[in-house]
């Protein structure tokens, strides 16, 4: 972090001691506070229009005056400061944050670079398939709360809810651990001509997780061609051109409830054996595999059967 950003966050809150004291406000106060700022930042925002040509309906043009950018830019930046103040944001964790948006914005804008040729499709899940998310939960879980852990569960949901959120909150998605085997098995299948498209039933509306899945991806080491989150996996694959086109060549998922949806309604649905998975229905679709070498074959099987 530069010590730049540490001097305009300091030089902001030092002006708003003018008029509040932070430590002293409500959260009621926050928020009409962050509504008064967030309004006045939209007319600064507006005032600095007023250095361009905007209007496109004027037949007169005038030069752009760059002052007016300027000043107007920084009262707008000033208003952001006085908002990340006003919620104990630090320098240093919007410093972070910027990184994780530029990078989830090069990422995203690579792989929407490079458009789907037609090759066969796997859609690989994340958690639990190559990256171990209830291993490493129940892990921090431990360390913080081992009274809630039941080593005998074989529940698909075995944490309360909460802690899964607190997780999430510190930041452990972007640091999580790899199945490498799974992952080297995936890179391979990738350099045979098969398109990944990677789908997660992460919330991508929760934005710590969706950036930090794009952290944990830069890491990982993993090679893919697109990654999407949807809690209703065969209804977004039953949306693509992949699957219109009959491209898609099977998924690949632990979770039992969507691989049955995937299962019922004809696809192949490859399923890393697991406790909570082990009672899944032996529909005729579902192929499980007990290690990754397993789940190579099977795909190697499926695209010499289906002609690929």
């Amino acid at each position: 972090m530069s010590n730049d950003l540490q001097r305009m966050f300091t030089a902001q809150a030092e002006f708003n001691d003018n008029f509040f004291d932070n430590t002293e406000l409500t959260q009621a106060e926050r928020e009409r506070l962050t509504m008064v700022f967030a309004a006045s930042l939209q007319k600064e925002v507006g005032n600095l229009l007023d250095g361009v040509n905007f209007r496109q309906h004027r037949l007169i043009d005038k030069q752009p005056v760059l002052s007016t950018i300027l000043h107007e830019g920084v009262d707008a930046w000033r208003y952001i400061l006085a908002i990340m103040n006003l919620w104990d944001i630090t320098p240093e964790a919007f410093d972070e944050a910027f990184d994780d948006r530029d990078l989830f914005l090069r990422m995203r804008h690579e792989k929407e670079s490079m458009a789907w040729d037609g090759r066969p499709v796997l859609i690989v899940d994340l958690d639990d398939v190559v990256t171990p998310f209830r291993h490493d939960c129940t892990e921090w879980v431990k360390q913080r709360h081992p009274d809630v852990i039941d080593e005998t569960s074989t529940a698909y949901y075995s944490i309360p809810a909460h802690l899964y959120s607190k997780y999430i909150e510190d930041r452990m998605l972007k640091v999580q651990g790899v199945i490498p085997e799974y992952i080297k098995a995936v890179n391979e299948i990738r350099e045979m001509g098969v398109w990944i498209h990677l789908l997660t039933a992460r919330p991508k509306e929760n934005l710590t997780v969706k950036y930090d899945t794009y952290a944990w991806l830069a890491s990982s080491g993993l090679q893919f061609d697109r990654v999407s989150f949807s809690p209703e996996k065969y209804l977004w694959v039953a949306g693509t051109d992949y699957y219109k086109q009959s491209a898609v060549v099977a998924a690949v998922d632990d979770s039992p409830k969507h691989a049955m949806e995937y299962a019922t309604h004809g696809l192949k649905c490859i399923v890393p054996g697991t406790p909570y998975n082990e009672d899944i229905s032996t529909h005729s679709n579902i192929l499980r595999c007990n290690d990754a070498d397993a789940f190579k074959f099977r795909i190697e099987e499926l695209l010499v059967r289906a002609k690929f």
